[in-house]
């Protein structure tokens, strides 16, 4: 059995941004987009995508007063994700970030 993009359709990546705007403008039109930014019930701001490995990536904002407050209190346990970038059509410098490693 060979490998095959976009055939394990199983796992997804997140990661937590600004600005979710922002960013979908910077990956539209070099991406798979399968929702355009949207709030979602639980106060996240979220856009879906697939990379050209076919693997679904999302990227939000916590944008509901609840949604950032969980996102204080997962910062303060540390169980923030690893900031980096989201593709490699745009390099930044990964930001500081207090995840473990």
């Amino acid at each position: 059995m060979s490998a095959e993009a976009a055939a394990n359709r199983t796992a997804m990546l997140e990661f937590m941004v600004d600005d979710v705007d922002a960013e979908f403008a910077k990956i539209n039109g070099n991406a798979n987009v399968v929702h355009e930014p949207k709030l979602m019930p639980w106060g996240n701001r979220t856009e879906l995508f697939r990379n050209a490995d076919g693997t679904l990536v999302a990227i939000y904002t916590p944008v509901s007063d609840a949604a950032k407050a969980l996102r204080r209190a997962l910062n303060a346990v540390r169980l923030c994700p690893l900031a980096i970038p989201l593709s490699p059509l745009m390099p930044q410098k990964p930001r500081p970030s207090n995840a473990l490693v």
